[in-house]
């Protein structure tokens, strides 16, 4: 892959040279592009059914991140040491699956073009 040398060149975006997209078809790319297709297939998802995988998939990693799950506990019982244990787990597992609705999210920022206003914040204009 060849770059352009010249810090002025005109196909720079914020200093960085532009790269042709068909340098990215390479097998070592494949699984990047298989991750953007699952997100722009949960992204093209019903709220409701996003919610409940979001939940799911949350609670799945809660049980299969041992050493991320071991890490939020440890910095809750630092955060909150006058909440029982049970509390802070709670706050963990909640923790767990909005970090996995914030990837559904993404998604909706990213490929959602209908534009659901669902519950959302702000008004439609």
């Amino acid at each position: 892959m060849s770059v352009p040398e010249t810090p002025h060149s005109d196909d720079m975006t914020c200093g960085v040279p532009l790269v042709p997209l068909t340098t990215f078809w390479a097998p070592r790319w494949w699984p990047v592009w298989i991750g953007l297709g699952l997100v722009r297939l949960l992204a093209a998802l019903p709220w409701s059914l996003q919610r409940t995988l979001a939940h799911t998939v949350g609670a799945l990693a809660w049980w299969v991140a041992r050493r991320d799950r071991r890490i939020t506990l440890i910095n809750l019982q630092l955060a909150y040491p006058t909440q029982t244990e049970r509390e802070r787990r709670q706050i963990a597992k909640r923790h767990f699956q909005s970090l996995v609705y914030s990837l559904f999210e993404t998604g909706l920022v990213w490929f959602d073009r209908r534009g659901r206003g669902g519950d959302s914040v702000y008004p439609r204009r």
